[in-house]
């Protein structure tokens, strides 16, 4: 069964969502870079950043096809 599409502001909302999982785990770590939670937090951060930069991709390649 096909796939629906998704439309590019929902993309973008997503996005929104990583950026803030990031930014939230980046304070967390600022605040107490001692905590036994650092590296979860670390491949958290990571695990978002993939996420965020393949849908990125897929924007780039909708604007490029004209979308």
């Amino acid at each position: 069964m096909a796939r629906k599409k998704e439309s590019t502001k929902k993309i973008k909302k997503r996005m929104d969502g990583y950026q803030k999982v990031i930014e939230g785990h980046r304070e967390k770590i600022a605040k107490d870079d001692k905590s036994p939670a650092v590296p979860h937090w670390e491949k958290e951060i990571k695990a978002a950043q993939d996420k965020f930069d393949k849908l990125g991709r897929r924007l780039k390649r909708r604007k490029k096809r004209g979308r």
